[in-house]
């Protein structure tokens, strides 16, 4: 449900991040506390939302040194994600 929120709020120009509370014990009992949430009631997240300041770059997180195949270690077969050699 959280990813949804994150992607509608992406389609409509806004920011927004997943931030986590469980199992912060100190994060869950300070917002059933702030919201008076029941006992019940375990928050998980709280997803700020609004206006983005700038504009968001991708990052190229990719290093083809991290991929292994078949047993860790063994990263020198050619990859067939991204420009493979």
């Amino acid at each position: 449900a959280i990813e949804n929120i994150l992607l509608a709020a992406e389609a409509m120009g806004l920011g927004a991040v997943w931030t986590g509370v469980y199992p912060r014990k100190s994060r869950v009992e300070y917002l059933k506390k702030l919201f008076s949430l029941p006992d019940h009631i375990i928050p998980l997240a709280v997803i700020p939302v609004g206006f983005p300041k700038g504009t968001d770059k991708p990052k190229d997180k990719w290093k083809p040194e991290k991929l292994h195949w078949d047993t860790f270690g063994n990263n020198k077969q050619a990859s067939l994600v991204k420009g493979g050699k």
